[in-house]
């Protein structure tokens, strides 16, 4: 049975290079079939119809994609159940953030009513080397059914990996060199330890595998980005010292911000971020054959007194602001 909606009318902002699109957005089975002026009758089959949304005066934009967060990690308002960092060592590779994802935490409710329908789920900034970051959807039962892709490994540098372990359990790294020694001794070890494994597999010897390493070996051989916490200039140019180093080149540096003119922002909200954790080709924008992950605002979406309207995650409607509980508390949200 086909399953379709059509929201009509809206400026629609498709983060292709249509740009915005004065029109209507058509979601057939989770995907977005077509957009601008649609003769539904050509895209449905004869006995399949569509629910359809009234968008006049509105704006609609791909779900938005957040690519450092921490929304399913955390456990909003129950602090004893928080999964982001594995604090007991400065270095965590062999974690990931699927093994730590909560589906029902209240954050990822707040997203989906905020219009985030993809996160970047990862651990915290606590740790120099913090585990293996996730791709997920925002809604879904089953963390596996959410995941998009593993897109990465979280590393951090400067002020939290010194406060963290320094301060906090006064152990090393309690200062910057110290941080970026740990950085790289931590991806030296992963070297020898990948010398190791290729020599004994070319002798079949035997060999005991370590599962951080196996996971920095991915980093190193550019099958997993570095995707790295850095706030001061210093430390972003001691990132790309140690990148360069090592030969890595997929790197991501994150929470390095600027201002931004307005008719770039969709596109850094939704096609970059997904361009950066390599689920473009799913979600990020209204291009047909992508997900149908789409926020339909009564408003321009960047100014904060615009809110969302209606949220479709993989085609399915759920957000309706006139229907659903404020996540921000209690009764429903009049139109």
């Amino acid at each position: 049975m086909t399953d379709a909606t059509l929201i009509r009318a809206g400026q629609v902002h498709t983060a292709t290079d249509r740009g915005t699109v004065e029109g209507d957005l058509l979601l057939v089975d989770g995907v977005v079939r077509a957009v601008g002026e649609i003769d539904v009758d050509e895209q449905l089959p004869a006995d399949a119809s569509a629910t359809e949304i009234d968008a006049t005066g509105w704006h609609v934009t791909p779900g938005l994609v957040d690519a450092h967060s921490h929304a399913g990690m955390a456990e909003w308002g129950e602090p004893e159940d928080d999964d982001v960092n594995e604090g007991t060592s400065a270095t965590t590779p062999h974690v990931t953030a699927l093994d730590g994802f909560n589906p029902r935490d209240e954050e990822l409710r707040r997203a989906v009513a905020g219009g985030v329908t993809t996160v970047s789920a990862r651990m915290g900034s606590g740790n120099v080397v913090g585990g293996v970051i996730c791709s997920m959807k925002t809604h879904g039962r089953l963390a596996d059914e959410m995941l998009l892709r593993e897109d990465g490994m979280k590393a951090a540098m400067g002020e939290n990996p010194k406060r963290f372990h320094g301060e906090r359990e006064g152990r090393e790294p309690s200062t910057r060199p110290g941080v970026a020694a740990t950085l790289r001794s931590t991806l030296m070890a992963a070297e020898d330890y990948l010398d190791r494994r290729e020599h004994a597999r070319a002798n079949d010897e035997p060999f005991e595998r370590d599962l951080g390493n196996e996971n920095l070996a991915r980093v190193l051989r550019g099958d997993l980005a570095l995707r790295v916490h850095a706030h001061r200039a210093d430390d972003i140019a001691t990132v790309f010292r140690i990148a360069d180093e090592f030969g890595i080149d997929d790197l991501s540096i994150e929470h390095a911000t600027e201002g931004l003119p307005v008719d770039a922002a969709v596109d850094v909200v939704t096609r970059n971020p997904a361009e950066i954790l390599g689920i473009a080709d799913r979600v990020g924008s209204l291009e047909p054959g992508t997900d149908a992950d789409v926020v339909v605002w009564d408003g321009p979406f960047h100014r904060v007194e615009t809110r969302t309207r209606h949220v479709f995650v993989g085609g399915e409607h759920v957000f309706d602001r006139s229907e659903d509980e404020d996540p921000a508390g209690g009764d429903p949200v009049p139109l």
